[in-house]
């Protein structure tokens, strides 16, 4: 995991560039002190992160840097000077975004935020390698509702999933290899309280979860969509997944509108059933998830099926040759006849 960081800021502009990161906790990519000119976002002041981060024992406190603006209503580019619009060259959330209400608002001011070559840079766990298994996968429907009610807190619906849907593999959270969650959470009963606490609850506080589940093709067909639909403009220019549990993504603001052909039709299909096949684990059939994978999406549903057509023609082989030992079998009993 070492290696993680590096790989991370290697894939952003000079960091004697201006940027943002939103989120940074006690772990950040763009630390001021390792030289990052950057402004920070949180939910909470400095001193609020330092309390909140503290109740994990777990957590480095050493890595908690000034909170810069405090991000707990309002559109985030509303935090900025507007002298500064379209002068930041990177905007980075890790593990952040899949927590945000309404991502639509969040990728619209990053449009505001960006240099023209400016890069967005989402780090987002794999639905497939976390607690969020057994939850039914985000549609570019479900952020589009979200948008267009202006949502500032989580749904009735995030919340049921969360409190009764949240799964682990024995006693973890995530994990690193194929294989299916051993048990939910929480009991039948604890879920429903929580959930009961959480509609008063929810009335004058915001609770954090996560609103969103992906996979990389789940989350490239919702990002090719949003474009079509004109609800952004910021459009996909990289998936890596170097880990299976992650995967990093990213973005930059459209220099054209995308525009849609026969070719994009096609992606945008076999990008829902690459969807389908991830969203039951079922990509190692054709993908070693074991292996880092730089780039997992480009050429695998061609390669599954070249594999399923091998597999028929192995299939139709095998029924011939039972045919031919068959002949051999009635030709030697005829033999031993005469």
């Amino acid at each position: 995991m070492h290696e993680r960081m590096p790989h991370l800021q290697s894939l952003l502009p000079d960091k004697a560039l201006p940027g943002i990161e939103v989120g940074p906790g006690h772990n950040p990519i763009c630390p001021k002190a390792g030289g990052w000119q950057v402004e920070t976002v949180d939910t909470v002041d400095t001193e609020g992160l330092r309390a909140y981060l503290g109740q994990d024992p777990g957590n480095d406190l050493n890595g908690v840097e000034t909170v810069d603006h405090v991000w707990t209503d309002g559109k985030l580019h509303e935090l900025f000077s507007p002298d500064m619009y379209g002068k930041y060259h990177y905007v980075v959330a890790s593990h952040v975004f899949e927590h945000i209400p309404d991502i639509i608002s969040f990728l619209e001011s990053v449009e505001k935020l960006l240099t023209p070559d400016g890069v967005l840079l989402l780090v987002l766990p794999d639905r497939r390698f976390t607690y969020d298994f057994l939850k039914p996968q985000t549609c570019v429907a479900d952020a589009i509702e979200a948008f267009e009610q202006k949502r500032k807190r989580h749904s009735l619906k995030n919340a049921y999933l969360l409190y009764f849907y949240t799964c682990w593999y024995v006693e973890f959270g995530a994990w690193l290899e194929p294989r299916l969650p051993t048990r939910f959470r929480w009991s039948f009963a604890e879920s429903r309280k929580m959930f009961q606490e959480y509609k008063d609850l929810v009335k004058e506080h915001y609770v954090d979860m996560h609103a969103w589940v992906w996979t990389p093709p789940a989350f490239e067909l919702m990002m090719i969509e949003l474009q079509l639909m004109n609800y952004t403009q910021i459009e996909m220019r990289e998936i890596q997944q170097p880990i299976p549990n992650e995967f990093i993504v990213l973005l930059q603001p459209a220099r054209q509108k995308l525009q849609y052909d026969a070719t994009l039709e096609q992606k945008r299909f076999d990008l829902s059933l690459q969807s389908i096949m991830y969203y039951n684990n079922g990509a190692e059939a054709f993908v070693d998830m074991n292996k880092p994978q730089k780039n997992p999406l480009p050429g695998q549903l061609e390669r599954h099926r070249r594999w399923r057509r091998i597999k028929d023609h192995w299939r139709e082989a095998r029924g011939h040759m039972r045919e031919i030992r068959g002949h051999f079998y009635l030709l030697r009993q005829l033999m031993r006849r005469k």
